[in-house]
């Protein structure tokens, strides 16, 4: 569920590449929440995919979205435009399966972007220490909140 993409870097081409992104993301949240029979499940599947790749990646892979969106989108507001969509796609579709798993629309709305953001963080603290120890915290965190 990690994205790669090897125009992420360049800022002239990297907006269409993040709705690519952003529909590869949402198939494999898809297919995570078909394959799971709560919230709870569903969040965990998630988490668990990242840090697979993640690990497999020896700690490299990662969504090339956030670093063009942090450093570049001021300068251009397709950027800017690309990685607004990109993250209301990502939380609008966790929000819908958890969601469809049995939490209230509003809540699921918040559980969905502390998600996303913990997420992102845990990647960003596991390319530091170089382990998936602070993506299964947040796995097991995640999946408290939903039971």
């Amino acid at each position: 569920m990690i994205i790669r993409a090897s125009t992420a870097t360049d800022p002239v081409v990297a907006a269409d590449p993040a709705a690519v992104l952003a529909v590869a993301l949402t198939s494999g949240l898809d297919a995570a929440a078909a394959d799971s029979d709560s919230a709870a499940d569903f969040l965990t599947a998630c988490v668990d995919a990242v840090a697979a790749e993640f690990a497999d990646s020896c700690f490299t892979a990662g969504c090339p979205v956030v670093p063009i969106s942090i450093e570049r989108s001021a300068r251009s507001s397709e950027l800017s435009d690309a990685g607004k969509d990109f993250f209301r796609a990502w939380r609008g579709s966790v929000a819908r399966h958890l969601a469809a798993h049995g939490i209230d629309s509003p809540r699921a709305d918040r559980v969905a972007t502390l998600a996303v953001s913990a997420i992102k963080g845990a990647l960003v603290i596991g390319r530091t220490v170089q382990t998936v120890d602070a993506l299964l915290a947040v796995r097991e965190e995640l999946r408290l909140l939903v039971l």
